[in-house]
Order: C-alpha cells, then structure tokens, then sequence
C-alpha cells in the first residue's frame, strides 16, 4: 500500500502548520492526564496512585479523569424535543439565506454512535472510559495557550467516546475539540517536530474505509484516492512528513493468532520510542529487542527464558520473533536512504516472558533545560521478605532488575541524563499482561519548549 511520495514509506506536505501534534519527545513534559478505571470501587485509585506521585515530584502537573457519572446501568436518559423553528419568519428565512455559502457533506452517521449507544444498554454496560488515555484522542498545540484536542468521530471502544468533551467542560485544562473523520488511536502515532510515525495497522483501516466508498473506481482514481488519504492525514496532525510504519506485506500476529497486522505489536508505542534530536542532527529512535533483553535476562539468573507465544499450538521460535523487530530496523536504514528526515537507531532491551510483553519502550520522553530524562515503567518488585513470593516470581524479578539496568545504560548510552523508573512494580505487570504500559496509562497534554 506504499506510495512514492516523496518516498516509498512518507508523504510530505507543502509546509509545516503552526497546530500540530505534540512531539512525543521535544520539550518539557508540564501537564499530563490518567484516568482510572471507568468502575468505582475502594482500590479504584491505588493503581495510578504510584505513577502521579512520580509526575508530581518531577514538577508535573497531573489531571486525574474519574467518571462518577451513574450512566449505563440504570439506562441512557433521554434527552428532550426542540421547539419547532417558524419557517414562515422573514428574518429566520433571511439568516438562513445569508449561511447558504458552501455544501458541506456530512460525515458524522448518528446510526453508527446509536448502534454503539444500543449495544451498551442492551448488554447492561456502563458508559465510562478504560485507563488506556493514550489512545481516545490526540492533542495539538492551541493558540494562546489552549490546547485542541484531536478525537475521531467513532472511538474504537464506545465507552471512550465521549471522554474529550469531558475534558472540554474542565475550566483548568483550558481546551478545545476537533472532531475527525480518520480513524486512530493514540499509541499507534509517534510525533516529532515536523513529522510523525503512523502504524501501517492505521494505514489500513482508513484505507478500506476509502475502499468501500469507491468499490466501482479504477485503478488511477485509486491512486489519487490514496494520495488524498495522505494528505488528509498530514494536514490533520499537522506535520510536514507522514511515514507510515511496519511491514510490506500484513503476517500473523505474534500475541494474537486470529488477525493479521502489519506491526509487531498492537501500537507502535509498544516498541518504537522517539529520543528527540542527537548530537549529529539525526531523529533518534530506540526499537525494541526481546532478543537481547532474553540473553540478559538468562544470563543473570541462569534460567532460561520461555516467551511463551505459540501459533496452532506450536511455539513460535525466537529467530522469527527477532526477525520483526530486526525488519524494523531495515525499514528506517532504507528510509534513511531515500528522505530528508534520518534516524539513528538504538536496540532497547524487551523481556517476552509466558506471552507477556514487558516493554521499557512504553516510556514518557521529555526535554528540559537542563537535558534529556524519561519515565520509563517499573516493573520490579521488592522482594525483601523471603517467604513471601514463590521461585518463579523472584526469578522474573531478578530477570526484569537486570534487563532494567541495561535499558538505564541505553538510554544514558543516548544522552539522557535522568533515567525514572515509574509505578508499582506488581501493578505495571499487571497492566503488561493487559498489553499495555506506562505510555498507554499517560496522555500529554502539554509541552514548554525551551
């Protein structure tokens, strides 16, 4: 699905808009949002309560989004009928002659959000919003220091679409709303200053959206649909280069026999991270390797490491698994061959262990004026008390410290100065084995660029 334009992986537009897309690197983290789970109880707040004390004592100012509302389960209200507009008014006829300026097509389907709405009442959910606040919305830059949030028509999960007009209605957060009709979530968007690095996953959604709506064009209208999907996509995130990420061709998920991706992993958050500009000009970019985090790992317990992904049954062998991220590395080497915008790799350490992904790329990068630092998530635990974990968890546990090390040397090795290891230990595994990390648990919301 690769267009030459102005290579076979990016697509550049004219010039850089002033709104754009955050960088997921340059400047200084100052505001952050989490949500907590969209369900009350007692322990609802602990989870995240480790993470923001953590922001916090880094002078970051944290929003906490917690849905109080009793939606859902005593069903959806109903809201009341409008009052008739008097047609026969001259001064209404008037205005309404005055607005006939354009056509505007509609692109907001009201079926499609009822058909959601109806399913959540039918199967007795409540309406509120999952911890994952990464992936509801993006967030652009605003004029005088307002924020735009950039949420797409449909959410992918029905109980997060409404958490952006939430944040709208908050006098503090001082931000505004721009709906979209492409379909993305937030931890498969990667931005830099002028570019960003999109998950060919998201490609192909919108792209058999286009497809359904243009079923009888030939091939040349294709292309000209095609390049308009990506124009569509620059403008709207505002960035000058759009690079879409991942492999030529869809394979068999690693974590999930049952679809086809275009990626390693569900998110491009999950193994890739923007490091900001190096010391030669260059974008780093550090790419996950379960490969070395495996051999680390076994060489400080002298246990060896089972990754515990199968396919049919059958084990997947490390060599194919450390043939996706290796092909990634590939893909930004012949990037680097054909486009303005260069990258310069670094491998960060991954542990795969009994199908779970423990990912130290899932990581909050920022720049302030005195270097570079990023929250990186913790997964350890301690273990003080000898009887109070079994052999296997301690073993994990000395597994994950020495991987964790070797990812502090990475980073250091790349000119971070600040190296945080974020959360509680028993916690952030827990949310690994729900696929996600520190990264999906955080939105940015804003940036002070020095």
């Amino acid at each position: 699905m690769n267009r030459a334009h102005p290579n076979e992986n990016g697509h550049r537009g004219p010039s850089a808009p002033d709104v754009h897309l955050l960088s997921s690197a340059e400047g200084e983290v100052t505001q952050v949002l989490l949500a907590e789970a969209g369900y009350e109880t007692p322990y609802s707040s602990k989870p995240l309560a480790a993470i923001r004390q953590t922001y916090e004592q880094h002078g970051i100012e944290v929003f906490v989004f917690r849905n109080q509302l009793a939606t859902g389960r005593k069903g959806l209200a109903r809201t009341p009928g409008r009052s008739p507009i008097d047609l026969d008014d001259p001064l209404v006829v008037e205005f309404l002659r005055r607005g006939r300026s354009g056509t505007i097509s509609a692109k907001i389907d009201p079926y499609l959000i009822l058909k959601d709405l109806n399913a959540i009442q039918e199967k007795n959910f409540p309406i509120v919003q999952s911890e994952w606040v990464q992936d509801s919305f993006g967030v652009k830059t605003g004029p005088e220091g307002w924020g735009i949030i950039l949420q797409p028509i449909l959410a992918s999960r029905p109980g997060d679409q409404f958490l952006a007009d939430e944040l709208t209605l908050h006098p503090d957060l001082r931000m505004l709303i721009q709906k979209t009709e492409l379909k993305f979530e937030g931890g498969n968007i990667l931005t830099g200053n002028d570019f960003a690095l999109v998950g060919k996953n998201t490609l192909a959604v919108n792209w058999i959206d286009r497809l359904k709506q243009t079923q009888e064009a030939d091939l040349g209208e294709l292309n000209e649909e095609f390049d308009r999907l990506n124009a569509q996509f620059a403008r709207t995130l505002g960035v000058r280069e759009l690079i879409w990420v991942g492999f030529d061709s869809p394979r068999l998920d690693l974590f999930d026999q049952s679809r086809l991706s275009f990626q390693p992993d569900y998110h491009l958050d999950l193994f890739l991270t923007l490091g900001g500009r190096s010391d030669s000009g260059s974008e780093l970019i550090f790419i996950a390797d379960p490969r070395m985090g495996q051999k680390i790992a076994e060489a400080a317990t002298s246990e060896e490491v089972d990754h515990g992904l199968q396919w049919d049954g059958e084990a997947i062998s490390n060599s194919l698994i450390a043939q996706q991220f290796d092909d990634l590395e590939r893909f930004f080497a012949t990037y680097n061959l054909q486009a303005q915008t260069q990258f310069e790799v670094v491998r960060l350490p991954m542990l795969i262990h009994a199908g779970i992904v423990y990912s130290f790329n899932n990581a909050i990068v920022d720049m302030t004026d005195h270097g570079k630092r990023v929250f990186v998530p913790n997964y350890c635990e301690d273990l003080s008390d000898p009887g109070g974990k079994g052999k296997l968890t301690r073993t994990l546990n000395d597994q994950l410290q020495a991987v964790s090390a070797a990812v502090k040397e990475a980073f250091h090795g790349a000119g971070f100065g600040q190296v945080i290891f974020t959360g509680d230990g028993a916690l952030m595994k827990n949310y690994a084995r729900r696929r996600g990390s520190l990264h999906c648990l955080t939105k940015v919301l804003r940036r002070r660029i020095p």
